[in-house]
């Protein structure tokens, strides 16, 4: 199976990652939706090489990676009572090519809910009847600045909020695998923190499946190399705007079972793609706030499901 080089495709591994709120207006490959709503955003690159710096002033940190049989559809962060949760996602599509720059988003204060998109959940896998949302309105951070080092990509980039609290850069450098990239707050809403580092693990190689279509009418055994330690595996798909899936499992894990259950309200001829890759989080807390920073390698290819 060959990944494509297609950037608007690769996008939509975003927006799943990152909402898994109420449901939405179904989003097609390369519309990033929620996303997308008139922020202020800008980016540079200097030639100049970055530093890595960790620590933060919001809390500690730590490294963490994902869980057998993890649940796609529960948020990030969050969990301990009266903490609310927050992604910054710093993502790179494979092949890297002039169509894929670096993709980086976040958001803040978003509580997941299932919001009825949620119609089976399987093995580590969940399928969305619709797109899963995110509520009206994110919290502000202030300006992000993210820096890398020891890679392609030095920057900085900076991103603002939009009026509606999200947080979208298509920066136009790219990531590379192994680099640190680290980021930094100025605060509003949320304290200000950081710099919080993450290293961008490399792209897994997919095994299986090989071919290009996909049975829905029974499970599908997903086999990969170059799992990361520490790292999460992620397969995501969707179909014709007949719903989505995402699973996770741990990296090191190298196989992992998408049941027939989840796939089986996907089986169309028209717009299918899979996206699959590993991330790499860093998790901290910056006041009432559990943030996860997210580096993810993926590619994305076309599929039929039938």
């Amino acid at each position: 199976m060959k990944p494509t080089s297609t950037a608007q495709v690769s996008a939509a591994v975003l927006v799943v990652a990152l909402t898994h709120g109420g449901c939405g207006a179904e989003t097609e490959p390369g519309q990033l939706g929620d996303l997308t709503d008139g922020g202020g955003v800008s980016a540079s690159s200097s030639g100049g090489g970055g530093s890595s710096s960790s620590g933060s002033s919001g809390g500690g940190s730590s490294s963490s990676g994902g869980s057998s049989g993890s649940n796609s559809g529960s948020s990030s962060g969050g969990a301990d009572s009266g903490m609310l949760p927050g992604t910054i996602e710093l993502g790179q599509a494979f092949p890297v090519s002039a169509n894929s720059p670096a993709n980086l988003s976040a958001v803040f204060g978003q509580a997941a809910t299932n919001g009825g998109c949620v119609l089976a959940q399987a093995g580590g896998c969940v399928f969305y009847g619709c797109t899963p949302g995110t509520a009206s309105y994110g919290d502000s951070a202030g300006t992000l600045k993210v820096t890398g080092s020891g890679g392609t990509f030095t920057g900085p980039a900076t991103m603002t909020p939009s009026p509606r609290g999200f947080y979208e850069s298509g920066s136009s450098s790219y990531l590379s695998a192994g680099q640190t990239l680290t980021v930094t707050a100025s605060g509003g809403v949320v304290p200000a923190f950081g710099p919080q580092s993450v290293v961008l693990p490399p792209i897994p190689t997919l095994t299986a499946p090989t071919e290009f279509d996909i049975p829905t009418k029974s499970d599908l055994q997903v086999t990969w190399t170059g799992g990361q330690m520490g790292a999460t595996f992620e397969l995501k798909g969707g179909s014709g705007g007949q719903g989505s899936f995402a699973c996770s499992w741990d990296a090191t894990l190298g196989q992992g079972v998408v049941a027939s259950s989840i796939l089986v309200g996907l089986e169309t001829n028209v717009g299918g793609w899979i996206s699959y890759g590993q991330h790499a989080t860093t998790s901290f807390a910056a006041g009432r706030y559990q943030i996860d920073l997210e580096a993810l390698a993926f590619s994305t290819t076309t599929v039929v499901f039938q």
